[in-house]
């Protein structure tokens, strides 16, 4: 004799905010349910979809929730760096870096808008036309009484020691502006640029 089916639901949730899950089926096919967490219910005292109906259902289903899985601790981000990488046929793309408090770089993943979003944010809008051009003129005049090959790491490192927060997007972008103008050669590839003070027959 084959065991009895039934067409009821396996969990039922009721307006006071119960949760009953069917755990057997009477011979005539209703479902006989249980008080969700109960380990051991007799029978006679589980009840049926009809008797529940005279609380309130308020939503049922025909399988069980997965179980939540642990909570993955927060990922705390203390800094970010960007830098505008040139592309050759298209408009120069900003990138943005970011590093955990424990120091490890974080990938992240932006749509379009997102990245619209925070490039607004990261770049710095207040630093208006005179500021960046005085910035510029500092960078060359050391530049200019130091002499050897310049980096991102030894322009940060200068401004650090002058009290200033350098950024390694902001340094990046001096060098290859002074480059641009004409007063810097840059050298090697672009992972491992450095500029040195262009000559006036244009060599370095």
């Amino acid at each position: 004799m084959s065991a009895p089916t039934t067409h009821d639901p396996l969990v039922v949730n009721t307006k006071d905010g119960t949760c009953w899950v069917r755990r057997g089926v009477t011979s005539d096919g209703r479902g006989l349910y249980a008080v969700e967490g109960a380990c051991a219910c007799p029978e006679f005292l589980m009840a049926t979809l009809a008797e529940i109906a005279e609380t309130g259902i308020v939503g049922s289903a025909d399988v069980l929730p997965m179980p939540a899985g642990p909570a993955a601790d927060p990922l705390i981000v203390d800094r970010f760096d960007t830098a505008t990488e040139p592309a050759p046929e298209d408009e120069p793309v900003l990138i943005v870096g970011a590093i955990a408090a424990d120091g490890q770089p974080v990938a992240l993943l932006f749509d379009a808008e997102a990245r619209a979003k925070v490039a607004a944010w990261l770049t710095p809008q207040a630093d208006s036309a005179s500021s960046r051009q005085r910035r510029l003129d500092q960078l060359l005049d050391s530049i200019r009484t130091h002499g050897g090959p310049w980096t991102t790491s030894r322009v940060m490192g200068m401004r650090h020691r002058r009290g200033g927060h350098p950024q390694r997007g902001t340094a990046r972008a001096d060098l290859a502006e002074l480059a641009r103008r004409g007063h810097l050669v840059a050298h090697g590839s672009a992972d491992r640029r450095s500029y040195t003070l262009a000559r006036k027959d244009g060599r370095s």
